[in-house]
């Protein structure tokens, strides 16, 4: 199988031969829902990776990556301010 570019869940599939699943977060997604997907997948040990939407690597979104990129997540965890 060759992998040019697409889709970080294909690069996956193609190395491990796991299954894998594809969420986007384009539509009808919240913050919460999203990081739950992320907290589960955690838990589970699963692989995790992100991505931004294309683009050129000279332009970044709104949370200052790079578009037309794939990251990997290493972690998802809850953060408590244990001084309240």
């Amino acid at each position: 199988m060759k992998i040019e570019g697409g889709y970080t869940h294909a690069s996956i599939r193609a190395l491990t031969g796991i299954p894998t699943f594809y969420y986007t977060t384009k539509t009808n997604f919240y913050v919460d829902t999203v990081f739950k997907l992320l907290f589960d997948a955690e838990l589970a040990n699963y692989i995790m990776t992100a991505g931004t939407d294309s683009g050129s690597d000279k332009t970044f979104n709104t949370c200052g990556l790079a578009n037309g990129h794939a990251y990997t997540l290493l972690s998802a965890f809850y953060m408590f301010d244990s001084s309240v």
